[in-house]
């Protein structure tokens, strides 16, 4: 795992990660999550560039997700997180699909 640093953007804060494809500004994401910053997971596949992801989930108070990006990273480095149904993504179904977390049972019920 990569070793995390804060990013002070992010820090403590509620993010919401949006799904790729969403196209909505960062306003209008704000104001339909609730979160108090918007985290793109558009990311070049350059190492430092998935870094400066990590960097930014690790550093949040709470990830709430569209993406599979937040919901992977933020599980791997115990944050926070929910899946956030925007309404736009078939996201029950990925949400079944990534059966990784096995934390408690709780999680494996909501599921």
């Amino acid at each position: 795992l990569h070793l995390a640093k804060t990013n002070t953007t992010y820090a403590g804060k509620t993010v919401c990660v949006p799904h790729y494809s969403d196209t909505r500004s960062d306003e209008e994401l704000i104001c339909a999550s609730g979160a108090e910053v918007i985290l793109r997971p558009r990311l070049s596949g350059t190492i430092a560039d998935i870094e400066r992801f990590i960097d930014a989930v690790t550093s949040a108070g709470f990830i709430l997700s569209g993406a599979l990006h937040g919901v992977v990273t933020a599980s791997a480095y115990g944050v926070p997180f929910a899946f956030w149904d925007s309404g736009d993504i078939d996201l029950p179904f990925n949400r079944r699909s990534v059966d990784f977390c096995g934390r408690c049972q709780k999680c494996q019920n909501s599921l």
